[in-house]
């Protein structure tokens, strides 16, 4: 699929297309099993987006935002995130 997409639970990556991992620098297997905080600018940023996916998620409401995330070779670039 060319979309990137990736599959977690608990904010782990369990499973990843090879664009979702591509579109952030990495390899497929080099993702599986981390936490999304690797892909995020800093520790404040990933724990304030869980914070507010968690209160959509519970509720059953489909969440959107726009963030600006980082690849493996710490460049920063803006993506759009729904789940």
């Amino acid at each position: 699929m060319p979309v990137p997409l990736a599959y977690a639970e608990h904010r782990i990556i369990l499973e990843c297309n090879a664009e979702f991992a591509r579109l952030f620098g990495y390899g497929r297997a080099e993702l599986r099993n981390k936490s999304f905080h690797l892909l995020y600018p800093n520790f404040e940023d990933f724990v304030r987006t869980g914070q507010m996916w968690s209160t959509n998620m519970t509720m059953g409401i489909t969440y959107y935002d726009e963030r600006i995330m980082i690849k493996a070779d710490q460049t920063r670039f803006w993506c759009k995130v729904r789940g």
